[in-house]
Formats: structure tokens, C-alpha cells, sequence
């Protein structure tokens, strides 16, 4: 599932990866310093959205879920391009 999101947001964005392993992957989407995670918890997508990719630690600034994977992918595309 991951992999398939990822080759769909590499259409759009140049830095895009999966993280982590197993459970705990994720994909990891950058673009003009925005950042989100997008991970799949059982029962629908989960995204985190941060407003600089500068800092790891830095906490997310907005979290949502959604259902389905055009959901997620819409999403991390509003975050990423909205200026």
C-alpha cells in the first residue's frame, strides 16, 4: 500500500520515501520546506503535517485521517502546495 502511494506522489513531488519498517513504516513527503507523514493504521490513513521539515522534532502542527488513499494523496497535495 505504501509503495503504491509513494509512486503516485513522486508524480508531484521530488522528495518522497518510506521510512521506518514494518507497522512503524511510512511514507515522507517534502516539498517547498512543508513536510507531512502519511501511515496506514489499521482502519484508515494518518497524516502529519508540519509546516517546516527543518526541525525532526518539532512537533506536527495539524494531524488528520482520512479512508482511503486518494483521500491521503489529495491531502498531502493541498498541505504541500497551498501557499
Amino acid at each position: 500500500m505504501l509503495t503504491r502511494v509513494k509512486e503516485s506522489l513522486e508524480k508531484h513531488f521530488a522528495s518522497v520515501s518510506i521510512r521506518g519498517d514494518g507497522d512503524s513504516s511510512f511514507v515522507f513527503v517534502e516539498h517547498c520546506r512543508r513536510a507531512v507523514e502519511l501511515s496506514w493504521n489499521g482502519t484508515g490513513w494518518w497524516l502529519e503535517f508540519w509546516d517546516s521539515a527543518d526541525d525532526e522534532n518539532a512537533p506536527a502542527i495539524a494531524e488528520r485521517t482520512v479512508g482511503t488513499e486518494a483521500e491521503a494523496v489529495d491531502a498531502i497535495k493541498e498541505w504541500l502546495i497551498r501557499r
